[in-house]
């Protein structure tokens, strides 16, 4: 359903207006950031962790080192570490403009079934939504870039009508894609599911081509699921077979998230997350799904809908510890929700007293929006300046580097000694065991600790008070069990024997 432009954007041009939000999109996720080198997001510590110790050699992904995803970013950011001589900041920024290729297929697609003004709004919030553009967008997660790769399968999809060629290159596509994140299988099969659900569509899509024409393309679609799903496990298979390959691949990435009990009472509270992450996508824009499902206006548009709202159904369900940002994948054809929402709202007269409601509920969206954006940049990543004095002093000291928070390994240079879960304690003990004995011998073969608020948090008493008795602090910064607390230590000339005995894994 195309819709005229408003008249502020008819007085512009289209293409002003995407130099605009893009302008925007990038602001917001390079604003201040190349000051930001450490943070409180543990994930993005254990990525850049591993990047830095299979850079330097200093262990194997998964044999020496634990990680409970798929390798693609993380040896692909070794291979970069020094190359851009181990900055955050650029390894960021490559994130963030690769996680921006998904603008140009989501663009395409919601221009096709929106027209411009819906292709504008569609884009303006996948650049402005907190959920888009704050933490998530800013630092390396593996969420947006796995988007890439989906999008560009639905494009492919839809341009190319459902035909064999282009269901083969979208299901290999999406079987590239997991190797950034095991995410995109169950992606894979919301689509093949979404492909059979709307495949015989074309005769009411295609008004005015030649009966035969019809017929033929029908059949096409009809079967496009089946040329998707040839084309994923072409490539899917041979990726899984060489990764099983590794030793550790399957325990660390299979096992170890089978173990582990469901956390049902997450759901709520990372929905309620979610929705001040996106506000108006969780809003309208499922309002604006289940309209491209029940009320389509074209087959490309249900087919969007059952995609969508399957696989957030299905990683809602499946994951035994669920967070708001799993619904990553499915966000950005909310937002096209929302503008066929808006498309279908303005094109049928309203009373006075809805349009008052709608629009004021609108309004309340967009503060929250806006208010969730100004407490990232305010609260949530704002860090004090006695980080950088810690950070600073971390990179005067000998490695290697105890801690339990990883991002100050990567931020200060100072490696991490090599051990199973040197990168990510804190999974392995949600999933697995890590008893203090092995902590406490991995403290003592290291001259420098950094003790923090996550380190505490996950911290054995027997091996804080091994360590209160074995270093001394060379800098301070608040008071212990404090959010900003961190603290320094260097190892005391004379130190006392290890406990048991220790052996990597």
């Amino acid at each position: 359903m195309h819709y005229n432009l408003p008249a502020a954007l008819r007085q512009g041009k289209e293409r002003v207006w995407i130099v605009f939000l893009l302008f925007f999109y990038f602001l917001v996720r390079l604003w201040g950031l190349p000051g930001e080198t450490v943070n409180r997001l543990y994930d993005e510590g254990v990525h850049l962790a591993l990047m830095q110790m299979l850079a330097m050699r200093r262990g194997e992904l998964y044999t020496d080192f634990l990680f409970i995803h798929p390798p693609g970013v993380i040896w692909i950011g070794s291979w970069l570490w020094f190359k851009v001589h181990g900055s955050l900041f650029a390894i960021r920024l490559l994130g963030i403009l690769f996680s921006s290729l998904v603008l140009a297929p989501l663009y395409s697609i919601a221009r096709k079934l929106y027209g411009s003004a819906g292709a504008l709004i569609a884009l303006a919030l996948v650049a402005l939504s907190p959920g888009f553009g704050g933490w998530m967008g800013r630092y390396l997660m593996l969420e947006q870039p796995a988007n890439v790769a989906i999008y560009l399968s639905l494009w492919i999809l839809l341009r190319k009508d459902g035909s064999r060629g282009g269901a083969v290159i979208a299901g290999m596509l999406m079987a590239a894609d997991f190797l950034i994140k095991e995410t995109a299988a169950p992606a894979a099969f919301a689509i093949a599911i979404a492909l059979i659900y709307c495949g015989g569509g074309a005769f009411s899509a295609l008004p005015g081509t030649r009966l035969q024409d019809r017929i033929r393309i029908a059949l096409t679609r009809n079967f496009s699921w089946l040329w998707f799903t040839i084309g994923f496990l072409s490539l899917f298979i041979p990726i899984f077979l060489y990764l099983a390959h590794i030793p550790g691949y399957l325990f660390d990435t299979f096992k170890i998230n089978a173990e582990e009990k469901f956390f049902w009472n997450l759901r709520p509270y990372e929905l309620i997350n979610g929705f001040y992450q996106m506000p108006l996508p969780m809003t309208f824009g499922v309002v604006g799904v289940f309209l491209m499902i029940i009320r389509p206006q074209s087959s490309e548009e249900r087919f969007l809908g059952v995609f969508a709202l399957g696989l957030d159904l299905i990683m809602l369900i499946t994951p035994r510890r669920f967070y708001w940002r799993y619904l990553l994948h499915a966000m950005p054809v909310f937002c096209l929700g929302f503008a066929a929402w808006l498309a279908r709202w303005r094109a049928r007269p309203r009373s006075l007293v809805i349009k008052r409601i709608v629009y004021s509920l609108l309004c309340l969206l967009i503060l929250t929006d806006l208010v969730s954006f100004i407490l990232s940049f305010t609260v949530e990543e704002k860090y004090p300046i006695g980080w950088n004095l810690a950070l600073e002093t971390l990179q005067n000291q000998p490695g290697p580097l105890f801690t339990l928070d990883p991002i100050w390994s990567a931020a200060s240079h100072l490696p991490l000694y090599p051990w199973k879960s040197a990168c990510d304690v804190v999974a392995l003990g949600q999933y697995g065991d890590v008893t203090a004995s092995e902590l406490t011998n991995v403290a003592g073969k290291c001259p420098t600790v950094l003790l923090n608020k996550l380190t505490m948090q996950n911290l054995p008493r027997s091996t804080y008070s091994y360590i209160l008795k074995n270093y001394h602090s060379v800098y301070s910064f608040g008071k212990p069990g404090s959010a900003y607390y961190v603290e320094v230590l260097s190892r005391n000339r004379i130190s006392l024997p290890l406990p048991g005995s220790w052996s990597a894994k």
